[in-house]
């Protein structure tokens, strides 16, 4: 848990832009928090072995929701080719690659809305 404390102390820094809606430590707990808050973005906190973050990632893929996922060994980032992931953030986390995170979800959203308003018109 102090990883996932101080990952949300590190985001809560980038407020108004983020905020953390709710935290999970289980695949049930995630996936109804998942459809009650409806977030943008999701952190994940994802080990290879474990199949059930794979299914995890398959559901927020079908959602359309940004993935952010935080790997122990960039190795394990290679699955992120096949599933909505925005980005990947090595742990442990540093302020570096925190800002670069979020650095990379803020342009994400700036486009999305230039987009959008282009269309507009």
């Amino acid at each position: 848990m102090v990883e996932l404390n101080g990952l949300k102390k590190k985001i809560n820094q980038y407020k108004p832009l983020f905020r953390v809606v709710v935290t999970s430590s289980s695949f049930n707990d995630a996936l109804t928090k998942i459809k009650k808050n409806k977030p943008d973005i999701v952190f994940l906190d994802f080990n290879i072995e474990n199949r059930v973050d794979l299914i995890l990632l398959k559901e927020l893929k079908q959602k359309n929701i940004s993935i952010i996922l935080s790997v122990s060994h960039l190795k394990d980032a290679l699955v992120s080719f096949d599933y909505n992931v925005l980005h990947t953030i090595e742990r442990p986390y540093t302020e570096e690659n925190i800002a670069v995170t979020f650095n990379k979800i803020y342009g994400r959203l700036i486009r999305n809305e230039v987009l959008f308003n282009i269309s507009k018109k």
